[in-house]
């Protein structure tokens, strides 16, 4: 009798209409294909190519990769406004978590931060602080003080590292980085 039932509940958890197959979901979101990037001319790809992540996350809940970034830009500074982000086409959402913080005050979760006080914590002595270090020094050397830190989000924030790059023929582009901040 024991045996019947056994073979009855194993056939319930093996029926597919009952219980369906999981579908398997990567444990780390796929940022390739939602990084905005663009054909960039050549001082703008100069100065993405020595921004270098390999293999450096950004720890939280998440641990997000670090991805370039490019967007053409026509002003002459770097944005101040959530607004300026959204219409460049940088505040995609890259995780599985499908949507901002829409019950959020919208400024409260928009803060600019210097390259310094952002990498302030993650240069401290850990398992990624000499990467960091060097990160740090990569982003100085490349947009020297042309380079801001925007969080955008309270619970979910897109972190973009952003430095405005300007060619002899005045094309501008944003180039930098994006990760994101998980923080329950």
């Amino acid at each position: 009798m024991t045996d019947n039932n056994d073979n009855n509940y194993l056939a319930m958890l093996n029926n597919p209409v009952i219980n369906p197959p999981v579908q398997q979901q990567p444990l780390q979101p796929s940022l390739q294909s939602t990084a905005p990037c663009i054909t960039l001319f050549p001082a703008a790809q100069q100065c993405q190519d020595k921004l270098q992540t390999n293999d450096l996350y950004l720890v939280s809940e998440t641990d997000a990769p670090w991805l370039n970034v490019a967007v053409p830009w026509s002003s002459d500074s770097l944005p101040s406004q959530r607004s300026e982000l959204e219409q460049a086409g940088l505040l995609v959402r890259n995780t599985h978590v499908d949507r901002f913080d829409e019950d959020d005050d919208e400024e409260n979760g928009f803060r600019i931060k210097t390259v310094d006080a952002f990498f302030e914590p993650l240069i401290k002595p850990g398992p990624q602080s000499k990467e960091y270090n060097r990160l740090l020094q990569q982003i100085k050397d490349v947009f020297e003080n042309n380079v801001k830190v925007y969080l955008v989000g309270n619970r979910v924030i897109t972190v973009l590292i952003l430095g405005l790059v300007q060619d002899e023929s005045e094309q501008k582009a944003l180039v930098g980085l994006q990760s994101e901040l998980v923080q329950t």
